[in-house]
């Protein structure tokens, strides 16, 4: 089987140099359990290899980005006539030969079933490379605006996906099915402009300054950048050195997901499971909160009135201090229904249930959430795992009745 698509996309938010570009696909697959040589066997009810590539592009960043901008200067202009005409000022540096960010990317697949088609799955292996990455970097002085939009760089993400779906037990007044996933994903920035570092990711709260993490050629996204804490001395922070380090990634080494279902007479039962490994977070929120300087007479908490008591005062950002291991099992959803017949003559179908959402949480991250996340942008970049303040997911109970006429 062999799929191919060619596409020729236009975006008027990129120059006039660039605004075209083309995105190929193609993908062919070979069922090899209908070949000859496998007619004999008993083994695969499915066995299918694929492979694809293709290329995708991205125009998500706005209006008028590639041009010369302009505002209003209220604080300059001129009278005529007793009439204020207020002057302009440029905002934006015109760049024609913007253009598409793209992603190509290769997959190898495995579509497998066995069993009489009971146990069912697929593997998968992936790797994309994002070139023309669109982002803002800093202007060389002195210019009309501090930065301006660019293509700047390149990335990989690689990885294997692996999915399997099983017919678990079945009679007939009850079945078990069940459905578990794992994903893992290797990020790496291979190429910026000029090898220049970018900081991003700002700090917040009373005293804080700098930026957490860094795009850096040989790193991930979501890398932590900052100085290594060894501890607390004579109320002072101590760190290894005065050298700014990698003390951390927010992005999870592995994705996992596990569904289970039930069904007993006319009762049902299923519940969700999911997991990220490998992950940090940076605890902004207990970095404001240990500040020694909050006592007295403001809010804190333990490490921070410790820190009070040992005579510190306040702290530097940011640190490995407060990154922490954001790794958590969440119960997503569990639902219990139970289906009934009555005036079967008017209603086809009546069930009744009842659901709950982000149940428990498993996991040693001090805040309230794993997976919330501050936007602490800046360059046009956002921050990936850094939690100031941030409202934690709700746990949410739903009772229904559904009824088919």
């Amino acid at each position: 089987m062999l799929t191919a698509t060619l596409r020729n996309d236009g975006s008027s938010r990129f120059g006039p140099n660039n605004r075209w570009a083309l995105f190929p696909s193609a993908a062919i697959a070979w069922k090899i359990n209908e070949e000859d040589f496998m007619k004999g066997q008993q083994v695969f009810d499915d066995l299918k290899l694929r492979v694809g590539f293709g290329v995708t592009g991205n125009q998500d960043i706005g209006n008028f980005r590639y041009s010369q901008t302009y505002n209003v200067d209220r604080k300059s202009g001129t009278y005529f006539g007793q009439t204020v005409y207020p002057a302009y000022m440029i905002t934006g540096i015109a760049n024609p030969d913007l253009k598409w960010e793209q992603t190509a990317q290769w997959n190898l697949g495995i579509d497998f079933a066995f069993l009489s088609n009971k146990l069912k799955g697929s593997i998968e292996l992936y790797s994309k490379k994002t070139t023309n990455l669109l982002l803002t970097i800093d202007a060389i002085q002195p210019a009309v605006s501090s930065t301006y939009l660019d293509n700047i760089g390149a990335m990989t993400n690689k990885g294997v996906e692996f999915t399997l779906n099983a017919a678990l037990y079945s009679t007939s007044n009850f079945d078990w099915n069940a459905n578990f996933n794992i994903a893992y994903n290797k990020n790496k920035i291979t190429e910026l402009y000029n090898d220049k570092d970018i900081n991003y990711g700002a700090v917040s709260g009373s005293g804080a300054s700098g930026n957490t993490q860094i795009l850096r050629v040989g790193e991930s996204i979501g890398t932590f950048y900052g100085l290594k804490f060894v501890g607390i001395r004579d109320g002072q922070e101590v760190f290894e050195s005065d050298e700014r380090t990698v003390i951390g990634n927010a992005l999870p080494d592995y994705t996992l997901g596990l569904t289970n279902s039930f069904s007993y007479k006319e009762w049902d039962l299923s519940f969700v499971f999911r997991s990220q490994l490998g992950m940090d977070i940076y605890n902004n929120t207990r970095a404001e909160l240990s500040q020694g300087n909050r006592l007295p007479g403001q809010n804190t908490n333990r490490e921070g009135a410790e820190f009070y008591k040992s005579g510190g005062a306040g702290i530097v950002y940011p640190s490995s201090r407060w990154v922490e291991n954001g790794s958590f099992l969440r119960l997503d959803n569990i639902t219990l229904g139970y289906n009934f017949k009555v005036f079967p003559q008017v209603i086809k179908s009546a069930r009744i249930y009842a659901t709950a959402q982000n149940l428990f949480v498993i996991t040693k991250y001090k805040g309230y959430d794993p997976e919330v996340n501050n936007d602490s942008g800046s360059k046009g970049i956002n921050s990936i795992g850094i939690d100031y303040c941030s409202y934690p997911h709700a746990r949410t109970f739903t009772f229904g009745v559904n009824v088919n006429f």
